[in-house]
């Protein structure tokens, strides 16, 4: 019965967002960066799921079984994937299913890191109407470049993860990001 829950949540939430993101966003009310029983149960209500199956479905969602889910559980409910249930000797023995493993743990460390940029950018184009003002309140000391630094402040200020958002919008790789590199990677201009 969990799995045909899992199922009508996933059709749901692929009819109603576009973008795995903007579904975690919705269903991630505290804004805690990730998804917690009381808000799993809220959105199976809205849909007129099967609340009393919330726990179990969250068990079932919650594969690092840490009390919450984060994006990349979330991304694997979303897209429908499963992480292979295999112990870690028998995927030391098979290298085909080791690469595997790996392949989805590194797809699923780029989403996570999709998600702090596109989260970055959401709040710099809501809070900055063009990317001249963003580079402005960026460049806290005036030097015409943004440093690594400067872009933490930021994410603290917007009480954001520190991540690799500046791997994501430095296009050149030299460690700062230009005037340039704030309107293309955040303005799309």
């Amino acid at each position: 019965m969990t799995s045909q829950t899992e199922q009508a949540l996933r059709d749901h939430l692929s009819q109603h967002f576009t973008q795995c993101y903007k579904a975690f966003q919705a269903l991630d009310v505290h804004n805690s960066n990730h998804i917690e029983v009381d808000e799993l149960r809220r959105i199976l209500a809205i849909y007129n799921l099967p609340v009393n199956q919330a726990e179990s479905l969250f068990s079932r969602i919650d594969t690092k079984k840490d009390g919450v889910i984060d994006y990349q559980e979330f991304s694997d409910l979303y897209f429908g994937r499963k992480r292979p249930d295999v112990p870690e000797d028998v995927l030391k023995k098979d290298s085909l299913v080791e690469a595997e493993y790996e392949a989805v743990r590194k797809r699923e460390s780029e989403a996570a890191e999709t998600m702090e940029e596109e989260k970055f950018r959401d709040h710099v184009t809501r809070k900055f109407s063009s990317a001249r003002k963003a580079f402005l309140k960026l460049d806290q000391d005036r030097n015409g470049m943004v440093s690594k630094q400067e872009i933490n402040q930021i994410l603290e200020e917007f009480n954001l993860p520190l991540g690799h958002v500046m791997d994501n919008i430095d296009l050149n790789h030299d460690g700062k990001v230009s005037y340039i590199e704030v309107a293309k990677t955040l303005f799309d201009i």
